[in-house]
């Protein structure tokens, strides 16, 4: 049972694929005190071209 169990684990986890998404939420910059210093976002692609991306501050 365990060993069908894990066949079938792995042969589910080998035809999943990621899915890019075109729009992600970054987090709220956070600081221990009341001045925020350097923050650095790391943007990550599969492309070997330059991408252009937008960051937009969402109001609610």
């Amino acid at each position: 049972m365990k060993k069908t169990l894990l066949l079938l684990t792995i042969l589910l986890s080998i035809s999943c694929f990621a899915q890019f998404s075109k729009t992600h939420y970054l987090p709220p910059i956070t600081a221990q005190s009341n001045v925020v210093e350097d923050h650095y976002i790391y943007i990550s692609t599969p492309n070997t071209k330059d991408v252009p991306f937008k960051i937009i501050e969402l109001l609610t």
